[in-house]
C-alpha cells in the first residue's frame, strides 16, 4: 500500500538508505524539510516553507543583457499592453517581433539607428 504525503511533498531514499523529504511547489525551488511526514516537526517545517515570501525570477533573467531588444522584448511580454491584447494579436505581433528578434536581439537599443 502507498503512503499519503501531504501536497507537494516528494519523497526518496538516498543512496545510504536514507529517507529525504523535500517541500516541491512548482515554480519554486525544493525545501528539504526535517522529520518524518505528518509529525509535528515535519508539519511545522513545512507550514513555514509554504508561507514563506518568495517570487519565481523571471525565465532567461541570467541570460538577458539589459538594455538590449531582448530585454526590451522580455519586458512588453510580460506588460499588460500585451497581455491585455486579445489571443490572436499577440500571436501576430509575438511572430513579427521575433523575426526582428532573431536579426536584432543582442544589439543595444540606444545604439541602434532608425
Amino acid at each position: 500500500m502507498k503512503k499519503r504525503y501531504p501536497k507537494y511533498t516528494h519523497a526518496f531514499v538516498d543512496q545510504d538508505g536514507t529517507p529525504r523529504f523535500y517541500l516541491r511547489v512548482p515554480g519554486r525551488k525544493r525545501v528539504p524539510l526535517p522529520g518524518l511526514p505528518w509529525s509535528p516537526e515535519f508539519m511545522e517545517a513545512r507550514e513555514r516553507a509554504l508561507n514563506a515570501d518568495w517570487e519565481a525570477p523571471p525565465l532567461g533573467a541570467s541570460r538577458t543583457v539589459a538594455g538590449t531588444v531582448n530585454a526590451a522584448l522580455i519586458s512588453y511580454y510580460q506588460s499588460s499592453s500585451f497581455t491585455s491584447l486579445a489571443k490572436s494579436t499577440q500571436g501576430n505581433r509575438r511572430s513579427i517581433l521575433e523575426r526582428f528578434r532573431n536579426e536584432h536581439g543582442d544589439k543595444r537599443i540606444a545604439m541602434m539607428h532608425t
